[in-house]
């Protein structure tokens, strides 16, 4: 997966890999495998599920795992082993759940809404 996401410029950190990897070993035999995807265990994954594992193991939580959760769904998609949700569905709920762009990066905190008032420092008034 580390060659297909550097050939399709995805963003991918072998540390969340692991982390995602491990949340679908853990739930395989209750949901589907690491194939199988909906919404719900997207939102559990990176509201729970990853946290517990990282806290099991003492580590943080790694930077970029949903981006690295998109990429490795956007794989799976691509290699025709998706199941469940579709993946503009999944794309939707990480966007939704994470504040992912429509490429799978972190929205910028203004949403793209244009420029940010600029913040003026009032003299302070004596009483």
């Amino acid at each position: 997966m580390a060659r297909w996401a550097l050939e399709e410029g995805q963003s991918l950190n072998v540390s969340a890999l692991t982390v995602i990897l491990e949340c679908r070993r853990r739930s395989a035999t209750l949901i589907g495998g690491f194939t199988e995807w909906d919404a719900t265990e997207v939102s559990e994954l990176l509201w729970s599920g990853a946290a517990a594992v990282c806290l099991e193991h003492g580590t943080e939580l790694p930077s970029g795992t949903a981006e690295t959760l998109w990429a490795y769904l956007t794989f799976l998609d691509q290699a025709g082993t998706l199941q469940g949700s579709t993946l503009s569905g999944l794309r939707e709920e990480l966007a939704n759940t994470a504040g992912l762009d429509r490429h799978g990066r972190l929205r910028h905190p203004s949403g793209g809404r244009g420029p940010l008032a600029p913040v003026v420092t009032l003299p302070v008034r004596s009483a």
